[in-house]
């Protein structure tokens, strides 16, 4: 009988197993199953031959050339090839670079979707070693939106992002309500360790465009007041998107003109070609016209078409009248809690004639808004009708007051809040929506509530200056932003009727030069904004250089774009004039387009001129027409500030202030005025003092529909600081 031993290649007889004993077969099997571990089970060692030991033999004669003869050592079987484990994949090379990947072309409105990855030089995802913070944005200029961190555009707005130790990549959302044709930035803050030392991210851009959406309705623009019988103007109508932007025309649209009788209007601002027909089309702008009416009473204009929604503005026309001049009386004075301060910041006026002023009263623990009205300006007529805080039990201030083409009622204020109590947002109380110019009712704030709060993510601090209703049909807000740094930013938003919806239009940060503002002397001026007769939009700032000397600035922003352009410039001045410290603070224009802008300068801080310079062209050339010092003492002028500026019906400018005018005397309110703008023509007409003996300023100017002119300030008393109006008839 034979056995086969599987692996071996040859029989061995009984005999031979017998002689070779249990310990040669056991070396046999060994040999087998350890040549089986090696192929089959361990493929990752490097090699797996070996050596028996010799087998031990039984006493007797044994040879070679015996038939039946065993070797004394078996025979070797050949240890396999060396397996190869293709083992753990390299590492990619780290990342270089940010890239943002997401929707490119978006309808205003629309949320975008974005994920910014690290990359590396192959343009793969690699992921960072430590944790990286990333800063979104757009451009510094141009229109932007917000940036949320949720992929849904909800939840706070934010700027600031990170990238988690071993990730890669994270998501963000982008909206604006305003087109946009820009990029969207991805910046890495800080540096992480890599192979060879610290690396660097490369920003990541992504070209982006918002275009607006189809006609939604037409909006009707231009001034709410007038004199009968002389050329209004101008109006602007164009059809806007749902949020107010100029609409993308697939078609050309037209419209009429309605007017009530007694009306006419016109295709030139002198009244001499009749038109009656709207017409736009793509790229054609707002469609202008003027108006001469001989009615004395508030009418309605309008655009009327197939849109589902036309056009309306409400504008109150009066005969003319001459201003009489200001006297050193008071028609208001008030203080919201004895002892406590009170402030006044703004005028305004409502559809039916009524005046305004916005301003705060102080307590010992907070501040709150107030809001006061008379019908007829004079002494012992005005009443508070609302106080508010944004959240009860923290400050809110009382910064402006607008009206909409429709009447519609807004009050700008800054606030803080629990959730930032170090911190100011801006917020808007607006009246309750749905009044019409025949409400006899009064306009209630309260039922109005707070609508829209809003705080710049990449600033500190988000003080609002002024807000107004430009000429495009939509509400504009100017808010300083202070950052972690303490230098500010300048901040144009603009919003939709019923403040539903907002962009940015200009965000000028620290960087660009142009942003900072000096809030010493009476600060930022409520009237600080105005459109002129294209619609563009031109703010005033007193703004920083490298060295830090505070210069005059003026700035027109185009009201479609964002885009800017110094157009006075105090670095440009004669010799004497830009060496010293400036800024603007105030701006207005004339019915003719003649823009006039008051300001101060001199040679140190506390030792201010004031003055007033006017442009006849857009900005290409500039005058100065007033230079006013009380007097000098010393090395410099007495302090002199002026803080509103506006033209009254005559055509008389009127600027208001605070000046120190004898060096015993404290800062007192004034007034001066020019009838012709001639450099040299101004006088000081009035000064207004809360209580003799103490400081007072002058803080804003107003100018209800019959012509009226208001000076509102606030001066100290014995018990305290009181708010205060003067008024001067138009007869």
């Amino acid at each position: 009988m034979q056995f086969t031993l599987m692996g071996i290649g040859k029989f061995l007889p009984m005999e031979g197993i017998d002689r070779l004993g249990m310990a040669a077969l056991r070396n046999q099997i060994t040999r087998i199953f350890c040549a089986l571990i090696c192929v089959l089970i361990l493929p990752a060692l490097s090699a797996c031959s070996f050596r028996p030991k010799p087998t031990s033999q039984k006493p007797g004669p044994s040879s070679p050339s015996e038939p039946n003869s065993v070797p004394t050592e078996s025979p070797i079987i050949p240890s396999p090839s060396p397996s190869v484990s293709p083992g753990p994949p390299a590492p990619k090379p780290p990342p270089e670079a940010l890239k943002i990947d997401g929707p490119k072309q978006l309808t205003v409105g629309q949320c975008g979707i974005y994920t910014v990855s690290t990359v590396n030089p192959a343009g793969e995802t690699s992921p960072v070693t430590e944790r990286v913070y990333l800063t979104l944005g757009t451009p510094a200029s141009g229109v932007i939106g917000a940036f949320y961190l949720s992929g849904s555009c909800t939840g706070p707005e934010a700027t600031e992002t990170s990238l988690n130790p071993g990730g890669s990549s994270t998501i963000f959302s982008f909206r604006t309500y305003v087109p946009f044709n820009g990029q969207l930035d991805a910046t890495a803050r800080n540096p992480f360790s890599g192979p060879s030392g610290p690396i660097h991210l490369k920003a990541g851009k992504l070209g982006i465009q918002f275009t607006a959406g189809p006609p939604s309705e037409w909006v009707l623009s231009g001034p709410t007041s007038g004199l009968t019988s002389t050329c209004l103007g101008p109006f602007f109508a164009a059809p806007r998107d749902i949020y107010g932007n100029p609409a993308n025309l697939l078609k050309p649209y037209d419209g009429t003109i309605s007017l009530p009788a007694g009306a006419t209007s016109y295709s030139d601002e002198f009244c001499s070609q009749p038109v009656s027909q709207v017409h736009v089309s793509q790229g054609s702008g707002p469609f202008r016209f003027y108006v001469r009416t001989q009615n004395q009473e508030a009418e309605s204009y309008a655009i009327v078409s197939p849109l589902s929604v036309r056009g309306e503005l409400i504008v109150r026309t009066h005969p003319a009248c001459k201003p009489v001049a200001f006297k050193n009386q008071l028609s208001d004075t008030f203080q919201l809690n004895s002892k406590e301060a009170t402030t006044l910041s703004s005028f305004g006026t409502d559809a039916l004639g009524r005046v305004y002023w916005v301003g705060t009263g102080y307590s010992k623990k907070s501040s709150s808004l107030i809001i006061r009205r008379s019908n007829s300006g004079r002494a012992g007529t005005w009443s508070t009708v609302d106080t508010a805080q944004v959240e009860a039990g923290y400050d809110t201030q009382g910064v402006g007051f607008a009206r909409d083409g429709q009447g519609n009622l807004t009050v700008l204020a800054n606030a803080r809040l629990s959730t930032s109590r170090k911190a100011w947002t801006q917020s808007i109380r607006r009246s309750a929506v749905g009044k019409t110019v025949g409400d006899s009712g009064g306009w209630d704030f309260a039922k109005g509530g707070f609508p829209y709060r809003w705080q710049s993510s990449a600033a500190l601090d988000t003080q609002a200056t002024s807000v107004f209703w430009d000429s495009l049909g939509r509400w504009v807000v100017r808010t300083i932003g202070m950052d972690l740094d303490f230098s500010r930013r300048l901040i144009l938003r603009i919003g939709t009727p019923l403040w539903e919806n907002w962009g940015t239009l200009l965000n000028l940060p620290p960087s660009s030069g142009l942003s900072q503002e000096d809030f010493s002397g009476l600060g930022p001026s409520s009237q600080s904004m105005i459109s002129d007769l294209d619609g563009d939009l031109w703010t005033v700032l007193s703004s920083q250089d490298a060295k830090g000397k505070y210069r005059w600035m003026v700035i027109e922003v185009s009201s479609s774009t964002g885009a800017y352009k110094v157009v006075d410039n105090s670095d440009n001045w004669p010799a004497g004039l830009r060496d010293q410290i400036s800024g603007a603070r105030t701006l207005t224009m004339a019915p003719d387009g003649t823009i006039y802008v008051a300001g101060y300068i001199g040679p140190s801080t506390g030792q201010h001129e004031w003055l007033v310079r006017k442009t006849s062209d857009q900005g290409k050339t500039w005058d100065t027409i007033d230079q006013f010092a009380p007097m000098t003492v010393g090395s410099g002028p007495l302090s002199a500030d002026p803080a509103a500026i506006l033209v009254d019906r005559s055509g008389r400018i009127v600027v208001a202030g605070q000046a120190k005018l004898t060096p015993a005397d404290q800062p007192t309110a004034i007034v001066r005025t020019s009838v012709t703008a001639a450099p040299g023509s101004f006088a000081t007409e009035a000064t207004f003092t809360v209580e003799k003996g103490n400081y007072s300023a002058a803080t804003a100017l107003g100018q209800d529909d019959l012509g009226n002119i208001y000076v509102g300030g606030y001066g100290q008393t014995k018990k305290g600081q009181k708010a205060f109006v003067s008024f001067t008839s138009c007869q």
